[in-house]
């Protein structure tokens, strides 16, 4: 299984929510990959990320395109303030989430209306009837 978070950029809220996500799923000890990526990638990672994630986790972190085949094999999609159709494919595991505070203006405020998401869609998956 994977979960793809998609933001505009690909470069803030889809990457935090990508490492957040790695990290709690890692600590339930479930077998659920994550990536990130961006309608129209951002030459890099948001600065701010730079302080706020491990220096090895920001290695592999590059802003990328998402493409149809990402979409195609997450098993969900959590976009970020994109609008319906946006998405080169669409279906019906796309979840919205448009309002996460920017991460550029209010980084704590973002990570934690991100990670109160990510605790639910983990409970999800550790759930006994969890697919």
């Amino acid at each position: 299984m994977t979960v793809l978070f998609v933001c505009r950029h690909g470069a803030a809220k889809s990457i935090l929510a990508d490492a957040d996500f790695r990290t709690l799923a890692s600590l339930r000890g479930l077998q659920i990959e994550a990536t990130a990526a961006g309608l129209d990638p951002a030459p890099e990672v948001a600065p701010v990320l730079l302080d706020a994630l491990p220096a090895d986790a920001l290695d592999q972190y590059k802003p990328r395109m998402v493409t149809a085949a990402d979409v195609a094999a997450a098993s969900r999609v959590i976009t970020f303030n994109l609008a319906p159709g946006e998405l080169p494919i669409s279906g019906p595991l796309i979840e919205r989430w448009d309002d996460i505070p920017s991460v550029s203006d209010n980084f704590e405020a973002a990570r934690a209306s991100i990670g109160l998401r990510l605790q639910r869609l983990i409970e999800g998956y550790s759930s006994p009837d969890a697919g």
